[in-house]
C-alpha cells in the first residue's frame, strides 16, 4: 500500500521589493564583501572615489575611529524610539565609509537586522513608500548618504510611523 505523503503548506513570508532608489541588505549579504581590495581598487578609494560595499567593508581598509561611537550610541539608546544619527564633516573625510562601516557594525552585533540604503541620492525620500515597506516586521537600519536633500522626508516618515513599528526603525 503506498503511503500518503503530507506536503507542509506553510506559508513563507516574502518581503516586498524595496521602494524605488532603495537597496535592501543582510548580515549575509555584507558578509561577502568584506575580501581584501587589490591595490589598484585601494587607490582608487584613498584618491577620493566614493566606496562601494566590496571597499568600505574589505578587510584592506581601516575601519574608521568614529564607527565605534556611531554603533555605541544607537545601541544605548531607547528600544521603543526611532534613533537618528547624523555623520557631519568636511568633503572627502571619509563620511560614506564611516556611514557604511558603522552600518555593518550594527547588522553584526544583530544580523536579524537589515539595511535600507538610499541607492539613488538625488530621489526624494517618500513617506508613503516608505511606511509600508518598514512595516515588514524587520527592524531596519535605514542608511542615507548625502540626507541634506532627505531630511525633511525622513523627518515625516519617522514622525508618522505606526507606533508598533517605532522602535524598529534607526536612521
Amino acid at each position: 500500500a503506498a503511503k500518503a505523503h503530507l506536503v507542509s503548506k506553510e506559508k513563507k513570508q516574502v518581503n516586498p521589493a524595496p521602494p524605488k532608489g532603495w537597496a535592501t541588505f543582510t548580515f549575509a549579504d555584507l558578509k561577502t564583501q568584506t575580501a581584501p581590495i587589490d591595490a589598484e581598487k585601494a587607490i582608487v578609494f584613498f584618491n577620493g572615489a566614493v566606496p562601494g560595499w566590496h571597499v568600505a567593508l574589505s578587510s584592506s581598509i581601516p575601519r574608521r575611529k568614529i564607527v565605534h561611537q556611531l554603533t555605541y550610541h544607537l545601541n544605548t539608546l531607547s528600544p521603543d524610539r526611532p534613533t537618528v544619527v547624523l555623520l557631519l564633516g568636511a568633503g572627502c573625510e571619509g563620511k560614506t565609509t564611516a556611514l557604511m562601516q558603522a552600518a555593518y557594525a550594527i547588522l553584526e552585533q544583530n544580523q536579524s537586522w537589515r539595511i535600507l540604503r538610499r541607492a539613488d541620492e538625488g530621489r526624494k525620500v517618500d513617506h508613503e513608500e516608505l511606511i509600508p515597506f518598514l512595516q515588514s516586521g524587520d527592524n531596519w537600519i535605514v542608511v542615507v548618504d548625502e540626507a541634506d536633500n532627505a531630511a525633511r522626508g525622513l523627518v515625516s516618515t519617522l514622525q508618522q510611523l505606526p507606533e508598533q513599528v517605532r522602535g524598529k526603525v534607526h536612521v
